[in-house]
């Protein structure tokens, strides 16, 4: 949409320069509120678009979750079975490790950068209110 100012003649009477001058304004202020509202009709989305995007999340979180909780299972494991047992290979799996929790930590920052909520998941959930 383009803004399309209204036009002051040079013949025109001051008080009529002042209303043209002040609808000009009303002009102006209607013309952003459009744009605004288009912004926000575009940027919108549905229940259904809302839920199944954080369903989606939810879903790659726990699949990040179980990478992280398997990858340390598997490291337990080959120290008790004796296949770690020298520095590089210990800074391998945490390499692997770290990788996959900066991977996680990556994707919570990015989920919660526009939400003003709080950015860290409680451990228990909150009791419920009445």
């Amino acid at each position: 949409m383009e803004f399309i100012g209204i036009e002051i003649r040079e013949f025109d009477s001051p008080v009529a320069k002042r209303i043209l001058e002040e609808l000009g304004k009303v002009h102006s202020a209607v013309h952003q509120m459009r744009e605004e509202l288009y912004k926000m009709s575009t940027t919108a989305v549905t229940r259904e678009q809302f839920d199944a995007a954080l369903t989606a999340l939810l879903a790659a979180e726990a699949t990040r979750d179980a990478a992280v909780t398997q990858a340390l299972k598997d490291l337990a494991e080959k120290i008790a079975a004796g296949t770690v047992v020298t520095p590089a290979d210990f800074t391998a799996e945490l390499a692997q490790i770290t990788t996959l929790q900066a991977n996680a930590a990556a994707i919570t920052q990015t989920a919660t950068a526009a939400d003003p909520g709080p950015t860290s998941v409680p451990t228990t959930p909150a009791p419920p209110t009445a």
